[in-house]
């Protein structure tokens, strides 16, 4: 037969121990309650991670165009440089060949003014 301390201690024990369940049931429904009241946060944040890479996605595109278009103003600027240095070439060709030609002309005339000396 149990004694009337250990049937008190028993009781406590009981006690205790529903105490620790309700305790720990409480715990339990603050951090459901806790996490619930962050859902709208997180959901905020996902929501602006997910328009960020919307952004960075639409960024690198863009860049992606301007280099693109750089690419192609650098090869237009090379080609007028080319252009523009050919026609120097045959400018100087001209001039050259102008030059030739004055040469001979000198050159025969020199050379009747030689031999009819």
């Amino acid at each position: 037969m149990q004694t009337q301390r250990e049937a008190q201690q028993a009781n406590e024990l009981s006690n205790l121990t529903r105490q620790r369940q309700l305790l720990a049931s409480v715990n339990y429904r603050r951090a459901i309650i806790e996490e619930l009241e962050r859902l709208p946060r997180n959901l905020m944040a996902y929501k602006t991670r997910e328009h960020l890479k919307r952004i960075q996605k639409t960024v690198l595109v863009e860049v992606l165009e301007l280099e693109k278009e750089l690419c192609l103003q650098r090869e237009v600027q090379l080609a007028t440089e080319i252009n523009n240095l050919t026609r120097q070439l045959l400018d100087i060709i001209d001039e050259r060949h102008s030059f030739i030609g004055e040469l001979k002309k000198r050159l025969l005339t020199n050379v009747m003014a030689y031999k009819t000396r």
